[in-house]
């Protein structure tokens, strides 16, 4: 089967529209795909092709640290929704609080009522306030904007907002879907650590665990996630992580996301 189950639009962070990306996979003979869009849903508008679509939202969660939950779901409803809604509203309070320290710190004049215009979006982020910075060349470089104005070390530092994990488990599971730990190589935990926090992570809800991501894990990591989901009776699920046609390959091949897609296309 070749499939692709974690896919970014410029529906959040991805460079390439819905219907650029759905071009590529028809031409890759891709048979499911799954926007995984950050904190955000957009149904999907195209049911002409062949593709199957599986609902999905990749949100940004906190159980003991901060990391990315990847969601499936049937249908996406008002509860869902509702996370939606909330991250944004919290997140917007975070950028708009290290906006005021840019600008005290820095002396540089900008506004969220100006990042929302200048990237048509409602929901603000870090990495929204780093292209503004690069477009108005207070930076050469991602980088240097992070490490200047919204990493850890920057003076005018603020951290991210993050959903409760197990609020996200609740209203998921409760709405039909499955959650999945994204790309656990992108922890840094040792192979102790990481079996710690999946046990944690299991007993408050987890149904399975990314063991492909072609953009951030190796095919030795993928043999040890996939040693890890068999121990732990987790399921397993596969994607690119596309974001950019010039960094990413679309579409993967195999069967490791059999059992979650067949529970979803029922």
């Amino acid at each position: 089967m070749r499939y692709d189950l974690h896919v970014h639009s410029n529906v959040s962070d991805g460079k390439l529209t819905r219907k650029e990306i759905i071009k590529m996979a028809i031409n890759s003979k891709l048979e499911y795909i799954a926007f995984m869009e950050h904190n955000n849903f957009l149904p999907n508008f195209d049911n002409s092709s062949k593709i199957k679509y599986i609902n999905g939202i990749e949100f940004d969660v906190m159980f003991q640290r901060s990391f990315h939950l990847l969601c499936y779901f049937p249908e996406f409803n008002n509860t869902i929704n509702s996370l939606i809604l909330k991250f944004r509203e919290n997140t917007n309070d975070c950028s708009d609080l290290l906006i005021k320290k840019i600008k005290e710190i820095y002396n540089i004049d900008f506004s969220l009522d100006e990042l929302k215009r200048f990237t048509n979006k409602e929901s603000i982020t870090k990495r929204d306030i780093i292209d503004w910075l690069l477009y108005n060349n207070y930076a050469k470089s991602v980088e240097e904007a992070a490490n200047t104005y919204t990493n850890k070390n920057a003076l005018s530092y603020v951290p991210k907002y993050s959903l409760e994990f197990q609020e996200v488990s609740d209203v998921i599971k409760n709405s039909g879907g499955f959650i999945f730990l994204a790309h656990p190589v992108s922890l840094h935990y040792s192979d102790y650590d990481l079996e710690k926090f999946i046990f944690s992570l299991k007993t408050r809800g987890l149904d399975g665990m990314e063991i492909i991501n072609t953009s951030k894990m190796t095919s030795l990591d993928t043999l040890h996630y996939r040693s890890l989901a068999k121990k732990w009776e987790l399921l397993t699920s596969g994607g690119s992580d596309f974001h950019d046609d010039r960094k990413n390959v679309l579409g993967i091949a195999g069967n490791d996301s059999d059992v979650l897609i067949k529970k979803l296309s029922k």
